[in-house]
Formats: structure tokens, sequence, C-alpha cells
């Protein structure tokens, strides 16, 4: 098996180190100079080295830090009333990460995941959720993030949807 792998990656994305560096975002990254993915994309977008960078942007625009959603007003909000709601039920979570990081690194310390401490950590978590609207709230901030990082890349968006 491992040979038709090798194979299957050499026939995709040429040898290793058949690469060619470019500069995105001010990182060097190696785009491969061989294989049908490589073939392929040269046919159906022609400059390679034009593209790249803005299919690698557009491809993890989520990873920008102008998508963030810290400091969005409307999720701070929400998140303060999910944890005051956890607060009344004797838990002391500042945001549904952390909840769901405690319930994790306890079930992994105590070898379980469906019983005790992690399974009412997450009840708790999904009530307050729902009574709260965080998830709502997250999903809002997410879309405003996602507009404010639209707007700021724009032109790269703009290029990228006329390749």
């Amino acid at each position: 098996m491992p040979g038709n792998q090798l194979r299957y990656r050499v026939a995709l994305v040429g040898e290793a180190g058949d690469t060619t560096s470019i500069t995105v975002n001010g990182s060097k990254v190696a785009m491969p100079n061989s294989g049908c993915q490589t073939a392929a994309e040269t046919a159906i977008y022609g400059d390679r080295k034009k593209r790249a960078p803005l299919d690698i942007l557009v491809f993890n625009l989520t990873g920008q830090r102008q998508f963030s959603t810290l400091g969005d007003e409307e999720l701070a909000k929400a998140t303060s009333l999910w944890s005051t709601c956890m607060r009344t039920q004797s838990e002391q979570f500042n945001s549904p990460a952390d909840a769901i990081s405690e319930a994790a690194s306890v079930a992994k310390t105590s070898g379980t995941s469906s019983s005790g401490r992690p399974r009412s950590i997450a009840v708790l978590d999904a009530t307050c959720r729902a009574a709260t609207n965080w998830d709502g709230a997250n999903a809002d901030a997410s879309e405003r993030a996602l507009v404010r990082a639209a707007n700021t890349f724009s032109t790269q968006l703009h290029q990228y949807r006329d390749l």
C-alpha cells in the first residue's frame, strides 16, 4: 500500500523537492512544478504564480486577523449572559470554549466522556447556550468578521473571482 500512496502523490503533485518558491503575505510557500494537479491548474488558471497567492488567501481567509470575533460587542454580551447562566448552576467558566476545554481535560484524565463531570458540563453548556442564544450571537459575530475580512481583501477576492 505505501508504494501505491507514493505513486499517487507523485502523480498528483510531482516528485518531492520539485517545487518553486513563491512569497505569500511575506512567507515563502513551496508550489509544485509537476503532477496532474499542477497541469490542471495551469490549464484552467494560466499563471500559477499569480493565482497561488490569491488561492492561499481565499482558502485561509478565516485565519486572517481581520476575521477575528474578538472584540465583537454583541458576542461579548452573549458570552457574559452565558457565563452568568453557568454561574447560576455553580460553574465558573468565562466562555463556552473554557467549558469545553475543561470537560475534555476531565474526560481525558478520568477516561470517561459519557458520564460524570464532563457530561454535567456539556449539559449545562447546552442549556445556557439555548437560554442565551449564544450560538446565534456567535454566528452573527462570525458573519460580521467575514464581512470585515472580505472588505479588507476585496481587491484580492475580486482578482480571484476573475481568474
